[in-house]
């Protein structure tokens, strides 16, 4: 099963288990961390989870990847990935056009069923431009690394017609700030 770096002269058969005694350039920090939950969950009218992913197969905004005819094939347009059970309440199959929808807008794109997502939570890809999913999530900030939270939020699903392919086209909602 292959050996663990490092593999030097005094460790031969490589090392199991890294810094188990020391740490080679002082001591490590850890801090203990709590945690927090998403600045937006799902609630009556936006009842599933979703988080954006990467497919391992594409990098970045699929600006190069996405022009490779094979990978083009494979995966031609954007998905949304929900488990069985969920797509079975609304009543969705495989690749079937969706809408998604959160707070700040909607897109159209097709739904893949599988189980690995769990019940509730969906998961999309943010390397297709015809499915911008990024553009449905929050603009939430942790609260110490001040890093986006962009990986969260809470979305609705609903199929589109039968004979209604997904659009290209996505929409954002019109915010009124006086209300807020």
């Amino acid at each position: 099963h292959g050996l663990q770096w490092p593999c030097d002269a005094a460790h031969p058969q490589g090392s199991p288990i890294l810094h188990e005694h020391s740490f080679p350039l002082g001591r490590g920090r850890l801090l203990p961390v709590t945690q927090v939950a998403p600045d937006e969950c799902p609630d009556a009218e936006y009842p599933f989870a979703m988080t954006t992913h990467r497919l391992h197969f594409h990098y970045g905004g699929g600006s190069m990847t996405r022009k490779s005819p094979l990978l083009e094939r494979e995966t031609p347009a954007g998905l949304l990935f929900m488990h069985p059970a969920d797509g079975a309440k609304l009543g969705l199959h495989n690749h079937q056009g969706v809408r998604v929808s959160s707070r700040r807008g909607y897109l159209e794109t097709r739904v893949q069923l599988t189980d690995d997502v769990p019940v509730g939570i969906l998961a999309m890809p943010y390397h297709f431009h015809e499915a911008p999913c990024n553009r449905l999530t929050n603009d939430a900030q942790d609260p110490i690394s001040k890093m986006p939270e962009l990986k969260a939020c809470a979305v609705r699903v609903e199929p589109l017609p039968p004979d209604q392919a997904p659009s290209a086209q996505a929409g954002s909602r019109e915010v009124d700030h006086a209300s807020l």
